[in-house]
């Protein structure tokens, strides 16, 4: 059946996409609005009855089901709560609870084991145990809760009257080694001693395997040192992971002193030395006890300083000498002899071959090396995609070690809608085939087919959406600095404002803490400018949404937020006055914010941009009462000023401009003027029909110090550029009495006086300085003129 069911989905890789599954449909958290009217019917699923429900719990613990545990718990806990009359209540057994415990503190799943935990008490009118303390500090290490777990553990002989044994602090170590942060083994070790728990082989067995991996080999023999003067003797296992350490270091010499020393130690039949030599002889009627790990360690040393071929020898006399071998013998070796591999059908050769030399039977780690080198160089997708299906024939459970290189080969550098395809087919075989959790799809595995979701070649909103939902139900999480990036795909490949809050929505709740204020802001800018093109408005229902979840996050709207937003409500098709006389009614009343000089800019150039003239000339003069504060007018508010006049059609914007000008000139406000500045004036003289004046700054002061200035306004000029010409060109044709001529006269002058910029200006501004019938008659603009 196994054979079939390979074949069905082999059939199924090469044939159409599959149906996108259904997309969830209820928003992760309530929201005040909804795209389709409520219901006023519902079906009333029966309740399931204690039994039952303590019945699939502990079904699901033996069959690795984490998750499953954490959506039955909180229902048979309701049932069992001691309120509930005791003759009602489902019997679950200490050992049972400490079982369901235990698996989803090994899956990582905190909030579940955070829950079981605390009804530990109230359900068995005793406290928790030290063993039950441990497994909630495997849930906080798993769940990368480090800094919780070395909290909770200093706390527990004041909190709880029970004083940690190193066992438990073990849990902590072997948290900080998992992520590699030997600053942090190092603490947990000293945390430790002045907590006055000793160290024993375990907490030092665990650190030096940190810092060999780490390559932090000097730190390491310091340890051992360390250890054997504590009176603490190194074991077997501290050679072993010696020796394992020194080789992944490529510190051969140092290797092959472990390596003696190991064999003398490790209690192995004489007759197997690297030589196949040795003092004692062997009776096959005695049995032979030796650990595992010990024969591979020795295997490795065989297969990195002897080669496959002595190390095939070595594992021939560890068979005949009655030494076990196992998957992991079989994973050494695979490993030495990858590289000469081509083919699905040369990789499974190796491994009948090895199978057959060690007695052992290969797992799915063996297979995972083989498929991830075809798929990586060695091969091709084509044969990888066939091996990974010969060892689905021969029942190997697939996952994501296994399947990741293949999504990798697929999806890399751009998917395209044929691979996407053949990506979602080995990914419902990783879901349906994977019995434990273990084996279930990890963080980049959804990340991998969330980024080719939302390429533009074959974008798929409902499947991210799917497949958001199953990282949710299976509590998985992505790296804390992507999360924005895939929330941000996801929302460009929305077809609406609506779907892409929805796609922001569901990712986000997956873990609403890992966003901070800089990644909600890329956000939104995202999601304002989804129809940048159109110049449609972001609906302001879900801008509220957006700066609420800020606030219950921790990170309220800040200046840069609000810029943003008022830069969007002003700069669309469709300006709109409304919105952006709320944001600021907002941020006159946001207690949180700290505004700047940056965001009184935006809101100034917001209603400019709407004419509302007068409230960004009040804008402007609340910043000159801050002249001596943090929030003052810099060279982007003046430039602002100064369009905002020139955009004013009254005669009081024009006597507020050049008022704002005199002022710089004279140095009373002190900022220095800029290119920007020396445009704005002349777009804002030219805008009060002053072409004279302006025609005369862009010739004569722009470029040269100025006459009468003093203090900041004694600066030399900029001087202009081929937009300051061409600006100019523009408005002496179209905004002038007379037009035609005066453009002659200006593109004769810029010709004579700035040959360098008349010949970068684009033909179509040259064409401005020709009397209309040359226009027509040349058919467009001389470029060599």
């Amino acid at each position: 059946m196994r054979r079939a069911a390979a074949t069905a989905v082999r059939t199924a890789l090469s044939a159409r996409p599959p149906a996108a599954r259904t997309a969830p449909v209820a928003l992760p958290l309530p929201r005040p609005f909804s795209s389709s009217s409520t219901s006023h019917f519902f079906f009333r699923r029966p309740q399931k009855t204690r039994s039952q429900l303590r019945q699939e719990l502990l079904d699901a613990a033996a069959r690795g089901q984490p998750e499953v545990v954490g959506k039955l718990y909180p229902q048979f806990a309701q049932l069992a709560h001691p309120s509930t009359d005791s003759s009602e209540r489902p019997r679950l057994w200490r050992k049972e609870a400490q079982a369901l415990l235990r698996l989803v503190a090994q899956a990582g799943h905190f909030g579940t084991a955070l829950r079981i935990f605390n009804d530990l008490e109230a359900l068995y009118d005793s406290p928790p145990q030290l063993a039950e303390h441990q497994l909630l500090l495997l849930a906080m290490v798993n769940s990368n809760r480090h800094a919780k777990a070395v909290e909770w553990i200093e706390s527990l002989e004041s909190s709880y009257g029970l004083r940690p044994e190193p066992s438990e602090w073990n849990v902590v170590l072997q948290g900080f080694r998992q992520q590699g942060d030997v600053e942090g083994m190092l603490d947990v070790v000293r945390r430790m001693r002045t907590s006055g728990a000793s160290p024993d082989i375990v907490t030092y067995n665990t650190l030096i395997a940190g810092l060999l991996a780490a390559r932090r080999l000097d730190l390491a023999r310091a340890t051992v040192q360390e250890m054997e003067a504590e009176g603490v003797q190194p074991n077997v296992m501290t050679s072993t992971t010696l020796l394992v350490g020194f080789l992944d270091a490529g510190e051969l010499a140092s290797a092959r002193e472990v390596h003696n020393r190991l064999l003398e130690t490790a209690g192995l039949p004489n007759r197997l030395s690297s030589k196949g030599k040795g003092k004692g002889t062997y009776r096959e009627d005695q049995p032979v006890e030796v650990d595992v790990p010990v024969v591979n360690a020795l295997m490795r040393y065989e297969t990195v300083v002897n080669g496959l071929d002595a190390a095939l020898s070595f594992a021939e006399r560890c068979r005949d000498s009655g030494v076990p071998l196992d998957g992991y013998t079989i994973n050494t070796l695979v490993k030495a002899g990858v590289r000469e591999i081509r083919s699905a059908d040369g990789g499974a050769r190796l491994v009948e071959r090895l199978e057959n030399i060690t007695g052992a039977q290969s797992d799915r780690r063996t297979w995972s090396v083989l498929v991830s080198h075809l798929a990586r160089g060695g091969g091709s997708v084509d044969e990888a995609l066939k091996l990974y299906y010969k060892a689905r024939d021969r029942f190997v459970e697939p996952d994501s070690a296994m399947v990741q290189p293949l999504l990798d080969a697929l999806l890399k550098p751009a998917p395209a809608a044929e691979t996407l395809a053949q990506a979602k087919v080995l990914y419902e075989d990783l879901v349906s085939g994977a019995r434990s959790y273990r084996n279930k799809p990890d963080s980049s595995i959804f990340a991998t087919l969330l980024r080719a979701c939302a390429h533009q070649d074959c974008t798929d909103l409902d499947w991210s959406l799917s497949l958001v939902q199953d990282m949710r139900d299976r509590s998985v999480r992505l790296d804390p600095l992507s999360v924005g990036w895939h929330i941000v795909a996801m929302m460009r490949s929305a077809p609406s404002f609506e779907d892409a809050f929805k796609a922001y929505d569901e990712m986000r709740a997956l873990d609403p803490s890992v966003l901070d204020a800089k990644a909600f802001n890329t956000i939104l800018h995202a999601f304002t400018t989804l129809r940048a093109d159109t110049g449609e408005a972001a609906p302001s229902v879900y801008i509220n949404e957006f700066l609420t979840d800020m606030i219950r996050s921790g990170h309220p709207p800040e200046s840069a937020t609000y810029s943003l937003l008022l830069q969007h409500y002003s700069r669309i098709a469709e300006p709109s006055f409304e919105m952006i006389k709320q944001l600021h009614s907002r941020i006159k009343l946001d207690a949180n914010l700290d505004p700047d000089t940056p965001l009184f800019n935006s809101l100034m150039d917001a209603y400019s941009r709407v004419g509302a003239f007068d409230r960004a000339y009040g804008v402007w003069d609340s910043m000159l009462l801050n002249l001596s504060g943090r929030i003052k007018p810099d060279q982007i508010s003046v430039s602002i000023l100064l369009d905002t006049c020139g955009r004013d059609g009254y005669m009081g914007g024009k006597q507020r401009g050049m008022r704002l000008w005199q002022d710089l000139e004279r140095g009373t406000l002190p900022v220095v003027r800029n290119y920007k500045i020396w445009e704005s004036w002349v777009e804002a003289l030219c805008r009060w029909g002053m072409f004279d004046e302006a025609e005369k700054v862009v010739f004569e002061e722009m470029g040269r110090p100025p006459a009468n200035a003093v203090g900041t306004g004694a600066q030399v000029a900029p001087k202009p550029t081929v937009a300051t010409v061409e600006m100019l060109l523009k408005f002496a044709r179209w905004t002038t009495s007379d037009g035609e001529e005066r453009a002659r006269v200006v593109a004769e002058r810029i010709k004579a006086e700035l040959p360098e910029l008349w010949e970068h200006l684009p033909a179509s501004a040259k064409a401005l300085g020709r009397p209309q019938e040359q226009q027509v008659e040349g058919g467009g603009a001389d470029v060599s003129s």
